[in-house]
């Protein structure tokens, strides 16, 4: 009782990580941890203390200025972890990223820039800079404007064409690893409605 109190919290969270390992858990399967204190002044050292032990798990903390603790401790901890020693890290969707069909391209005359050849990909090029970038899943979209501005006629037949591209690009992806997923392209009339988009979705079939 009498230890200096970063002896304490030190033994206090080795005695946490022991008995996460006796139940089967483990450090990084915690979800809470509350933390009762009789002098809030020797927060920052406990915080000093803590990052080095909780390593780059963030679970939800607090901190609770008590009077007094059974036994005369300076601290006491309570933490609540899940079960299991897996946990499966969270997966970053990064969503409406742009591509350019060779139809809409052909139309606008888009110029062979860097930007544009970014675009252009759906393969090797895309999915080397989302590993770079920390990505798992890409959501692409028709690169603006899409078919919004053409004819029905022609908006329809490029749309249906641009929603081709995809479903042949996702399908060439072995599963079911598949890094990239889509949102299929549909004409709007004048009034907002969609024209031809059943067609246009069903043409790319497994093209979200």
């Amino acid at each position: 009782m009498d230890a200096p109190f970063e002896q304490q919290a030190q033994q206090t969270l080795d005695n946490i990580a022991a008995a996460l390992k006796a139940a089967g858990s483990a450090i990084d399967r915690l979800v809470q941890v509350r933390v009762y204190v009789t002098d809030i002044a020797s927060w920052p050292a406990f915080n000093t203390i803590y990052a080095t032990w909780i390593g780059t798990s963030r679970p939800a903390r607090a901190v609770v200025p008590v009077p007094q603790l059974h036994y005369g401790f300076k601290i006491e901890v309570e933490a609540v972890a899940l079960e299991g020693l897996v946990m499966t890290p969270p997966k970053v969707i990064a969503l409406e990223e742009h591509f350019t069909s060779p139809g809409l391209r052909a139309l606008r005359g888009e110029k062979d820039t860097p930007v544009q050849r970014k675009l252009d990909d759906l393969g090797e090029l895309r999915i080397r800079e989302m590993d770079e970038a920390g990505i798992d899943l890409q959501v692409i979209s028709e690169n603006n404007p899409a078919t919004q501005n053409l004819d029905a006629e022609t908006a329809i037949k490029l749309a249906r064409a641009s929603n081709d591209v995809l479903h042949r690009s996702r399908a060439s992806t072995p599963r079911p690893v598949c890094r990239l997923c889509y949102f299929a392209d549909a004409r709007s009339d004048s009034r907002g409605r969609r024209v031809g988009a059943r067609r246009a979705a069903s043409s790319a079939s497994g093209a979200p």
